[in-house]
């Protein structure tokens, strides 16, 4: 008996994710396996497409069994019934799905995350029904001792043709006829990693293309998550936004967890749970939550990432339980701290030093904003030659001299004299400094490095230069290697340095 959806024509790629979910599907150890993740990750339709694969492998068949219309954790059963085909004239229902279910039959059990106190039946039905495997969607883990985790994240950003880029193509051209993928792929790459692969986020993006182009779209999300939105009426309510997603996945939390994600909103960049601990109050177990219910990626390091969408939102919630102004100030002197301790090493040229702040300057840069907001001098001060010294190691002069002049305006307005000289004295220093190799560049590349640093795509370049798109990546290329630099973002900070 096989009862199962077809999944969407729109499925692609998953290659990778797809071999490695039949892999534990046919290990006769693994008889609960969750596919976990956030909201809009594609779980469904991974599951229903592996489910697919695996038809003939059960001789039982497949039996698909929707979860998100149920009520309550007590609606299991009747569920469960419904698609075993179970009448409703049986005398011992409970007995009965035990005996449809242990027939070698592959059971997948979608959006369980709501219904979560019914997690004691499924360990159940694994008990009373040796023969059954259960494949399981949900925002979090069951926490049974028999269950299997494989996370869900998004689809592959880096693949053109199978990725994460192609599904934005194909529903571009749903709703544009004249979209060109090719014309915009670099702007339509950057838009598929600032929404980390998220197919539903992709979907979402994608209906815009019928007035926008994907990096004017790219703009807007950068400016607020909340604009990726639609009014579908056959997308349930839940996943007709980013935000509706992030608030049902917040609905499901503990307080715990609700009070971390608002904190951990402020980092800008990795953090270890020491450091989460120290300014938000975070314990391990709800940063521990987080990463179950995909709200927090945890690094090979052992530090945690938020995402910067899940950030403007937990930034939101953080406001509005005002604890913004305390958890601000913590993470302020924090970093303060961290590029103070550090200054003695970043005096001498130490390597490691520079690349530790470095690695922290998203947070040390918002760091000085928030004490300049709050006209902190005596703790601004001390860090004005470690900022400049570690600006002047990492190529970022522009960076420093705009938060120079920062502290600088703020001491001259609070009459705080010595503070605004020491801040211009050592601005006027860092601005000395040459930029590196930016002789070296061609006219055409200094054009382009220009056109980038105003914040242009390769494609508006070459529409700006009259050239192709290939030709732009070409020059740029050529530039970052004789900046020595590897990423756009460092290409523009030496455009914004003043040449030596």
């Amino acid at each position: 008996m096989t009862r199962l959806q077809a999944p969407t024509p729109f499925f692609m790629g998953r290659t990778r994710e797809l071999s490695e979910i039949r892999e534990r599907l046919t290990d006769p150890s693994c008889r609960l396996l969750t596919l976990t993740g956030l909201g809009g990750a594609g779980k469904t339709q991974l599951a229903l497409r592996a489910a697919h694969d695996l038809v003939d492998a059960f001789d039982g068949g497949v039996v698909f069994v929707p979860l998100a219309s149920l009520i309550s954790a007590d609606d299991l059963p009747a569920a469960l019934a419904y698609a075993l085909g179970i009448g409703d004239a049986v005398h011992d229902l409970t007995g009965e799905i035990y005996r449809q279910a242990d027939q070698d039959r592959l059971i997948v059990l979608d959006n369980f995350e709501h219904i979560a106190g019914a997690a004691p039946l499924i360990g159940s039905l694994l008990a009373n029904a040796p023969n059954a495997t259960l494949l399981v969607t949900s925002r979090a883990p069951l926490n049974l001792m028999e269950e299997w985790v494989y996370p869900v994240g998004g689809m592959d950003v880096t693949d053109p043709q199978d990725g994460a880029a192609a599904l934005f193509v194909r529903h571009a051209a749903r709703v544009n006829a004249k979209f060109n993928g090719a014309r915009h792929s670099d702007d339509v790459r950057a838009l598929c990693e600032a929404l980390d692969g998220m197919p539903l986020a992709i979907e979402l993006a994608a209906t815009w293309a019928r007035l926008l182009s994907p990096g004017e779209i790219l703009g807007r999300l950068r400016a607020d998550a909340g604009f990726l939105a639609t009014a579908q009426p056959d997308r349930p309510e839940r996943q007709r936004s980013l935000r509706a997603v992030f608030e049902y996945s917040w609905s499901l939390l503990s307080q715990d967890a609700q009070r971390t994600l608002c904190g951990v909103s402020v980092f800008r960049g990795a953090f270890r749970d020491t450091l989460a601990a120290d300014v938000t109050g975070a314990s391990l177990t709800s940063l521990a939550e987080l990463v179950d219910c995909a709200l927090l990626l945890r690094l090979p390091d052992g530090r945690y990432q938020i995402h910067p969408l899940l950030r403007q939102f937990g930034a939101e919630k953080l406001d509005e339980a005002t604890m913004s102004f305390p958890t601000y100030t913590a993470h302020a002197r924090a970093y303060a701290r961290l590029l103070r301790d550090h200054g003695p090493a970043l005096s001498a040229g130490d390597p490691t030093a520079v690349a530790t702040v470095a690695d922290a300057f998203e947070d040390v840069r918002a760091a000085v904003k928030w004490l300049v907001w709050g006209r902190e001098l005596a703790a601004l001060d001390p860090l004005l030659a470690p900022l400049a010294d570690f600006c002047r190691q990492a190529h970022q002069v522009a960076d420093g001299v705009a938060l120079l002049e920062a502290v600088e305006t703020l001491a001259r307005g609070a009459h705080a004299i010595v503070l605004a000289e020491h801040a211009r004295v050592v601005r006027e220093s860092l601005q000395k400094t040459p930029t590196p190799a930016y002789h070296a560049l061609t006219d055409r590349e200094a054009d382009i490095l220009r056109l980038m640093a105003e914040g242009l795509s390769n494609a508006q370049i070459a529409d700006v230069l009259t050239i192709e798109v290939s030709t732009v990546k070409k020059h740029v290329n050529n530039l970052f290697r004789k900046l020595n630099v590897s990423s756009r973002e460092a290409a523009i900070r030496v455009a914004q340095q003043p040449a030596g």
